[in-house]
């Protein structure tokens, strides 16, 4: 069978991949993309860039040379998600008139803007023999700042669009496709106004995709993009509060009720963080009935624990047995004293918001507080347990 300029390639082509695997190129160093020079290209020409408008010719076969797709003129535009995963990586390898077979795996037979399934059978793979014709437009790093900004702001929009129908996976697509033209600019020198623009359009976009993986259960992931945006906005309360609702899930809730509260800090006002605070409370002080939360937290996974910079901050972070211990009784003790003593209500209470602004500030001090508490409640005992010896006697 000819091939689209004349030559009988197809079953030479089959055979290749089945005896000479050392003529392919390896693209992801996975096996599952390969990619094989039939003819050179032009060299002295560059090859395309991001935002290019290409032009090919392409058929595809089965792996074995049968034909799936005849000949066909495509164009698309590189990064543009309008094609298959395959051809967006491997046409921007190829040199002007380089004629090349790609042997792909199932997993990039699919469009990036796509959230169904690839139709073709999953584990099998497809040969794609592509011919490039042009490519024209402007390189994405070269056009003009307002451009690409309102380039970055459509891919968010599109992104929060479909997030509002609950179409994660695609959104997190498009709030990626927005970081990859922000990173295009990572080499230039900005001045203040544009700098703080890409700014502000990267820190939503990272705030969304952490919203997103939140949605779908990816808590590591979640919890990875909170950070990167604090990172660049310390008091930013939406990630302060998935952060805090991460750890809940992980059942961290004492990490989970310091990201809370930093959370309020930033919006006292928010009803939604003040009830997700007593939640976590409640959620805390009804785990701690049976099983101390102490050793959860001493088996807290590694992306769930700042990294410390220095003694004093490993000292904050790495919380003793001891510590937890004496928070979970002043708690546990606050909580029967309001069902039986209704009538020191207002006294506990003190204590409850002193202990919960202790928590938030000074762990040294939360530990003298709950244990001066419990010394109290010690001698209380032992008083009363005086009053009864002597009413026996």
């Amino acid at each position: 069978m000819s091939t689209l300029w004349g030559m009988d390639t197809t079953q030479d082509a089959a055979s290749d991949v089945a005896h000479n695997s050392k003529d392919w190129i390896d693209v992801l160093g996975n096996g599952l993309l390969k990619k094989k020079i039939l003819k050179c290209g032009n060299a002295k020409l560059e090859r395309p860039g991001n935002g290019q408008n290409v032009k090919i010719w392409m058929k595809v076969m089965h792996e074995n040379g049968d034909v799936i797709l005849g000949r066909q003129r495509i164009s698309f535009t590189i990064n543009g998600r309008d094609v298959i995963k395959a051809l967006e990586i491997c046409v921007p390898l190829m040199y002007m008139h380089e004629t090349a077979l790609i042997l792909t795996d199932s997993k990039f037979c699919s469009r990036r803007d796509s959230s169904e399934a690839s139709e073709v059978k999953p584990g099998s793979r497809l040969l794609l023999e592509v011919h490039l014709l042009s490519a024209s437009g402007t390189r994405l790093e070269v056009k003009p700042k307002a451009e690409q900004l309102n380039m970055i702001r459509h891919e968010r929009e599109k992104g929060n669009r479909y997030f509002q129908t609950k179409n994660y996976k695609l959104a997190i697509i498009c709030y990626t496709c927005a970081l990859t033209i922000i990173d295009t600019n990572v080499k230039d020198v900005l001045d203040y106004e544009d700098e703080k623009s890409f700014l502000d359009e990267k820190v939503k976009c990272y705030s969304n995709i952490a919203a997103c993986h939140l949605n779908i259960g990816n808590l590591e992931e979640a919890f990875s993009y909170c950070d990167i945006v604090l990172q660049h906005q310390p008091q930013h309360c939406k990630a302060l509060f998935r952060k805090g609702k991460v750890l809940e899930l992980q059942e961290k809730y004492f990490l989970s009720i310091k990201f809370l509260r930093k959370a309020s800090q930033v919006e006292p006002t928010n009803q939604e963080i003040e009830r997700e605070l007593k939640l976590v409370f409640d959620k805390w002080a009804e785990k701690s009935e049976g099983t101390s939360n102490a050793t959860t937290m001493n088996k807290c996974p590694p992306f769930l624990v700042d990294q410390p910079a220095s003694t004093e901050q490993q000292n904050f972070t790495v919380i003793s047995d001891n510590l937890l211990n004496n928070v979970l009784k002043i708690v546990k003790l606050i909580q029967r004293r309001i069902i039986q003593k209704h009538r020191k209500r207002q006294k506990i209470a003190k204590i409850f918001k002193e202990l919960l602004n202790l928590l938030e500030t000074d762990l040294d001090q939360t530990s003298c507080f709950c244990t001066q508490h419990l010394i109290k409640r010690k001698k209380g005992r032992e008083r009363e347990t005086e009053k009864g010896t002597g009413l026996n006697n």
